[in-house]
């Protein structure tokens, strides 16, 4: 699916990366960098979302040279990472939609560092994603496969192989 489609198709108008607030100060300074861009600058947030085996994966997995990004104002690890205490208090942060136009952009319909997950070119992954669950309108929850079917769509990821600039992140106040 091109990226235009994409955009009419779903109406969406900003990706999302979740944060801990204490992470911030840094974010507004550097922007929003890939795990191995802090390593390599030698920097340490005050509160990574993930745990050391999360990051292992995704080293593992060469995904921690991306920013991690999500469809949604909300994401499965979101709710890990809080409910682990790698996190306290989230913030959604919206990301511009330019940023699906950095070059190398990938995606998956999983959590990014799972075993078997495949990581595509966006226009590929953006046809593997169930968009239609996520954006085609309202879920009725009763229902358990269509629950099931919402929840699992939500851990679709976008990952940009580059920092994400402070501009470029909507609500960074």
């Amino acid at each position: 699916m091109l990226v235009a489609d994409f955009l009419n198709s779903t109406g969406l108008r900003h990706l999302y990366h979740f944060t801990d607030e204490e992470n911030l100060p840094l974010i507004r300074q550097h922007g929003i960098l890939p795990y191995a861009e802090l390593v390599r600058r030698g920097m340490k947030p005050p509160k990574p979302g993930g745990n050391e085996w999360s990051r292992e994966a995704d080293a593992i997995k060469g995904v921690d040279a991306f920013v991690h990004l999500c469809l949604l104002d909300q994401h499965p690890m979101e709710f890990v990472a809080r409910r682990d205490g790698h996190i306290g208090s989230t913030r959604f942060l919206q990301v511009s939609l330019k940023v699906l136009s950095i070059p190398g952009a990938m995606g998956c319909s999983d959590v990014s560092n799972k075993t078997g997950v495949a990581i595509r070119p966006i226009e590929q992954a953006l046809d593997e994603m169930d968009l239609q669950i996520l954006f085609g309108g309202i879920v009725d929850f009763r229902n358990v496969g269509l629950r099931d079917r919402y929840n699992e769509a939500k851990k679709s990821e976008i990952l940009i192989p580059a920092p994400i600039m402070p501009n470029l992140i909507l609500n960074l106040v």
